[in-house]
């Protein structure tokens, strides 16, 4: 297993028993004010960024929404009110 840290936009690090950490590949990436370019990467990111499947698309999107979640503890008093509040007339 190889472990590979490249520098993107920032900090990338990737985990592989499948590539080798010699392997080098022109990777297409915009920068700003300089329009597009080609730089040489690890064919790790390449393939990564090649068959991720979506699947940071959904973390991201996922993100920009919060959930929150509340619990409240329910009593049977809360439930049935009036039969405990009932009172019995003969």
């Amino acid at each position: 297993m190889y472990g590979f840290a490249w520098m993107d936009n920032g900090p990338t690090y990737f985990l592989s028993t499948f590539h080798s950490p010699t392997e080098q590949v022109s990777l297409h990436r915009r920068v700003k004010r300089l329009g597009e370019r080609d730089f040489e990467g690890p064919r790790v990111a390449a393939d990564y960024n090649a068959n991720m499947g979506g699947v940071d698309l959904s973390d991201q999107k996922r993100a920009a929404f919060t959930c929150t979640r509340r619990y409240v503890t329910i009593a049977p008093e809360n439930i049935f009110p009036p039969q405990t509040n009932a009172h019995l007339r003969l």
